[in-house]
């Protein structure tokens, strides 16, 4: 399998104002491949392109019946097989709406990947916490470091 391109489909966010006293529970995110085809059009090897639409959501719940925010990303990841696991492919999915581990694993890095940058996005437009905890170093105070920053303020 050969990822050959992923793009957006459709595009939402949206926030609303917390109420005196109410605070965000979390944030929770989820995603899901919604549907898989085989696009038009054969490659000179024989491959199938197949396309994985997913949609990617992240919730920020106040409470069970009321969300702060959410932001919610619809895509598809165009990738090619070769005609025998085409078609096995696409029989599962009919069957189960489920893809083998070794198609749905690098699918969902993907899509994954680019939704996550997109929603890190969104998210400081509108203001609201980041979907995911970003790292941040923190300085590891030894004793060395204390004799050097004692000097470093040293005046005279």
């Amino acid at each position: 399998m050969k990822i050959i391109r992923t793009y957006f489909i459709d595009i939402h966010a949206k926030r609303s104002m917390l109420e005196m006293g109410e605070r965000i529970s979390g944030v929770s995110t989820n995603i899901k491949v919604d549907k898989l085809e085989e696009k038009p059009g054969d490659l000179p090897s024989g491959e199938k392109v197949l396309g994985a639409e997913f949609t990617f959501t992240v919730d920020y719940p106040v409470d069970k019946n009321k969300k702060f925010a959410e932001i919610t990303c619809k895509g598809e990841v165009i990738f090619v097989e070769d005609k025998e696991a085409t078609e096995a492919l696409l029989k599962t999915w009919k069957k189960e709406e489920k893809l083998p581990k070794e198609i749905y694993v690098p699918i969902m890095r993907t899509a994954f990947e680019i939704s996550v940058v997109e929603a890190m996005q969104l998210a400081e437009k509108l203001k609201i916490p980041q979907p995911i905890p970003i790292m941040r170093l923190l300085e590891v105070q030894t004793e060395k470091n204390e004799k050097n920053k004692k000097k470093e303020n040293y005046i005279g």
